[in-house]
């Protein structure tokens, strides 16, 4: 897993495998690890009066069973402020009605943009 942390900072956590599913606890890890790249990177920027950097986050595409179970753990973590959503077009695959418009309360409710 490779985050890109400003123009000319990669950040990387060797993970081993293709998947997560053998190690899901790494590969939550890793996301939490790189985040705390990212951050420590954007604070600096910010003090430095350029304002807060973007992140964006491409996650795996994996979204049954504990693919999707990492997701929402992922959404969790990271909170993020807006999330994009590529889909084929059926409803029952349609991780906004699946996650972001849940009543779980450890679900964060997000806008969407489809």
């Amino acid at each position: 897993m490779t985050v890109r942390v400003g123009p000319c900072r990669p950040g990387a956590v060797p993970q081993g495998d293709v998947s997560p599913q053998h190690d899901p606890q790494l590969y939550l890890s890793a996301v939490q690890a790189l985040y705390g790249q990212y951050w420590g990177w954007a604070q600096s920027v910010a003090a430095a009066g350029h304002g807060w950097p973007p992140l964006v986050v491409n996650t795996h595409g994996w979204v049954k069973g504990l693919g999707f179970d990492l997701l929402v753990q992922m959404l969790q973590m990271l909170a993020p402020t807006h999330v994009i959503q590529v889909r084929a077009g059926r409803e029952h695959n349609d991780l906004v009605c699946r996650t972001c418009k849940s009543h779980d309360p450890w679900v964060p409710s997000l806008p969407v943009c489809r």
